[in-house]
């Protein structure tokens, strides 16, 4: 075995070469778990999208971007239809919990009408949005649709127009 400095230099060399590709591998996995869209056009996009109900997901990823899209996670917890207004809260996970914008949803009612609501309520993580009905406001309902990020749900209404922990 040679003891000399070019045997040292080979194993420095390699593990050197190592630490820089395994850096390398965790530094491109944090950098491409984040939106590459600065917080303030993120905003003005949530503000613009018109996404229609059959391309729902496809037009909120394109009108926004596919990877803040992807980053949102959230679930309905409850509802309430009064008068002229349906609103629909939604529990969500970060990083959307601390984002000054909310994205896009649809609601769908048992007449086809399609309502959009492009903002919401903040209340510590709780999103609420609100959509105004523009015919038969006062029609009791018995179910609303909802397109949300991933996915589209039926949510049927009490007959006191409440689902979930509304009522």
């Amino acid at each position: 075995m040679e003891q000399g400095p070019a045997a040292l230099t080979v194993p420095r060399i390699a593990g050197l070469l190592g630490l820089l590709i395994i850096g390398g591998i965790v530094g491109v996995i944090a950098v491409a778990g984040r939106p590459d869209i600065p917080l303030d056009e993120l905003v003005r996009r949530c503000a613009q999208s018109t996404p229609t109900w059959d391309s729902y997901q496809e037009d909120i990823k394109g009108q926004i971007g596919a990877a803040p899209v992807a980053e949102w996670h959230g679930e309905p917890v409850w509802a309430r239809h009064e008068g002229a207004v349906i609103e629909v809260a939604f529990s969500v996970s970060p990083p959307w919990n601390d984002y000054p914008c909310s994205l896009p949803m649809l609601l769908r009612d048992p007449f086809g009408e399609v309502h959009l609501a492009r903002q919401a309520e903040n209340l510590d993580g709780v999103f609420v949005y609100r959509f105004e009905l523009r015919s038969n406001p006062d029609a009791g309902l018995p179910w609303v649709e909802i397109h949300y990020p991933h996915q589209e749900r039926r949510l049927s209404l009490r007959s006191d127009g409440t689902w979930g922990e509304a009522g």
